[in-house]
């Protein structure tokens, strides 16, 4: 469902995108805003409902906050629409073999960090481009070094990875949560200025 761009809703992720971009944002036009419909399918209202449910069961594990988060993903349009509509089963493996990936599942990138989910993206007929921003429960995290293969949590009492405890930039959702804990929002899709369509 496209949102409109007067909106204080559309303004809002706009504007956020925008200064996540850093020294980028200047040459960032952002292009059109849809927003995720759960209503418009089963799966899709059924992974909004379990979304709810883990959000609640991970919060009471951690006593009381179960560290709810906004966060990006860059991919293709393609790969996106597959992510909204089926969640992340369809997609590509996410094993990163150039040594730095943060562990083997879906790596998310903060609010604050657009820049860095921009770089996965990849254009489309257009010269558009194409970014998610999904709501994401961390609960409990674990600092994941760069490089490392680990693929679900180091113990019982962690739920997620991060990059950096201190400062986050790269969120690692563990392949078995990726559809319980990963709930699409937004599809934002946007251009850089310099480029030539």
């Amino acid at each position: 469902m496209k949102v409109e761009k007067e909106s204080e809703e559309y303004q809002s992720i706009k504007n956020g995108f925008l200064k996540g971009m850093e020294f980028m944002g200047h040459a960032t036009t952002v292009m059109a805003l849809y927003k995720n419909d759960v209503s418009f399918s089963l799966p899709r209202q059924a992974r909004w409902d379990s979304f709810k449910i883990f959000s609640q069961a991970v919060a009471i594990k951690c006593g009381g906050n179960a560290n709810l988060r906004y966060a990006w993903y860059g991919s293709s349009l393609d790969d996106l629409l597959e992510i909204v509509s089926e969640g992340f089963n369809g997609c590509k493996s996410h094993d990163d073999n150039n040594g730095e990936c943060h562990g083997v599942g879906i790596p998310l990138f903060s609010a604050n960090f657009s820049i860095d989910s921009a770089l996965c993206t990849v254009a489309d007929e257009h010269g558009w481009r194409h970014v998610l921003l999904s709501r994401v429960i961390l609960g409990k995290v674990e600092a994941v070094p760069c490089g490392s293969k680990q693929r679900q949590p180091s113990s019982k009492h962690y739920d997620s990875g991060v990059d950096d405890i201190l400062a986050p930039t790269k969120h690692i959702i563990w392949t078995a949560s990726m559809n319980s804990h990963i709930q699409p929002e937004y599809i934002l899709s946007f251009k850089y200025n310099y480029m030539k369509e």
